[in-house]
C-alpha cells in the first residue's frame, strides 16, 4: 500500500493531500521541520498549535492607604463655685483629605513579533543582440553582381543586423520582514490624595457665673485613624508559548468512514461544540466544531488526528 502524506495550507481547516513527489516544495516552505517518514497505511499532517497563553490576576492599587484623625471629647466634673464656667480653648476642626483620580495604563498582553513575507519585485530591461554578423560580398564594376570571368571585382561589407529584446529580471529578491505587534493595555481609574486630612483650631472665650461649675478631668484628643488602601482585580494574559507546527497522524482516506465520524460528530456534540446532526459527513458544521475543539484545548489544528480522537475518546 502506497504511503501519502497530508500538508496543511492557511488557516488549517483546508486539507491538501500530496504525494511524495511534493515534499521537496514541503522542505522549501517548512524548512524549520524534519519531515517524517511515513510508513505504509499511515498518513501525517503538519498541523498549527496556536500560541498559549496563562490567565492570572493582577491587584493594582486604585486608592493610596491614608490617615485621618478623631477627636475624642473632652470630661468634665460639675463643682458649686463662682468661678469661671467654661474656660478659653480651642475646638478643633477636621478637614477631611480630598482625593483626585488618574487612569494608569497596565499592560495585559506583551509586545510581539510576527514574521511576514514579502515576494521579489521584477523590472523589465531592453538588451541589443546581434541577429546576423557583418559579412562580405563581391560585386562587380558594371553591375551589382558579379557574374563575368575576368571581370573586376570589389569588395562590400554588409553591416551587422541587430535585434531588441525584452528580459525580467529581478529588482528585489524576496525577503522576510518582522512586524511588530503593539502591546495591548488597560485603563485602570487610580485615586490618589490631592491633599491630605487636617485639624483647625478655633478659638473659644471663657464663661463666668456663680453657679454649679464644669471643671475639666481631661483635655480634649486627637486620635489618628488609618484609612487602608484599595485595590482592583484585573485579569492579565502572560504567553507561555508561540504558535509552532508539528507532524500529527491523521485519519488516511481509506480510514475515515461514517461511524468514526458519527461517534466524532457525537463526541464533539456532548462536550458542547455543535456539528449539527451527525450524519458521517465531514461537512463544514463538523469541521468548525472540530477546529474549535482542537484550538481551545491546544491541540494541533489540521483536520481529524490522531491526537484529537484520543482526546475526545473516539476509536477508529
Amino acid at each position: 500500500m502506497r504511503s501519502t502524506i497530508c500538508k496543511i495550507f492557511a488557516s488549517g481547516s483546508a486539507l491538501l493531500l500530496t504525494s511524495l513527489t511534493s515534499l521537496s516544495a514541503l522542505a522549501q516552505n517548512s524548512n524549520s521541520l524534519s519531515i517524517p517518514v511515513a510508513k505504509a497505511g499511515q498518513c501525517q499532517a503538519l498541523v498549527v498549535v496556536p500560541a498559549q497563553f496563562k490567565e492570572r490576576i493582577e491587584h493594582i492599587p486604585i486608592k493610596e492607604a491614608a490617615k485621618t484623625y478623631e477627636i475624642r471629647p473632652a470630661e468634665y466634673e460639675w463643682i458649686e463655685e463662682q468661678i469661671m464656667v467654661k474656660p478659653a480653648g480651642e475646638e478643633l476642626r477636621i478637614i477631611p483629605a480630598t482625593y483626585k483620580t488618574t487612569n494608569k495604563e497596565i499592560e495585559v498582553e506583551p509586545r510581539t513579533i510576527e514574521k511576514t513575507v514579502v515576494d521579489p519585485v521584477f523590472t523589465e530591461i531592453d538588451d541589443e543582440i546581434v541577429s546576423r554578423p557583418s559579412y562580405m560580398v563581391a560585386r562587380g564594376q558594371t553591375s551589382g553582381a558579379f557574374n563575368a570571368v575576368g571581370e573586376a571585382v570589389r569588395l562590400e561589407e554588409i553591416p551587422e543586423q541587430k535585434e531588441t529584446i525584452t528580459r525580467i529580471v529581478v529588482k528585489e529578491p524576496a525577503r522576510i520582514e518582522n512586524v511588530e505587534v503593539d502591546a495591548k493595555y488597560e485603563t485602570v481609574a487610580m485615586q490618589e490624595i490631592d491633599q491630605e486630612a487636617r485639624v483647625e483650631k478655633v478659638q473659644v472665650e471663657a464663661e463666668y457665673q456663680t453657679v454649679r461649675v464644669r471643671k475639666e478631668i481631661r483635655p480634649q484628643e486627637e486620635i489618628e485613624v488609618e484609612i487602608p488602601a484599595e485595590y482592583a482585580e484585573v485579569k492579565v494574559f502572560d504567553k507561555v508559548a508561540d504558535a509552532q507546527m508539528r507532524w500529527e497522524d491523521v485519519l488516511c482516506d481509506t480510514a475515515v468512514n461514517s461511524a468514526t465520524i458519527i461517534n466524532l460528530q457525537k463526541a464533539l456534540n456532548a462536550r458542547g461544540y455543535d456539528t449539527g446532526t451527525p450524519d458521517g459527513s465531514l461537512g463544514p458544521a463538523t469541521m468548525r466544531a472540530l477546529e474549535k475543539y482542537q484550538r481551545e484545548h491546544n491541540l494541533g489544528i489540521g483536520g481529524v488526528t490522531q491526537e484529537t480522537l484520543r482526546s475526545l475518546g473516539v476509536s477508529r
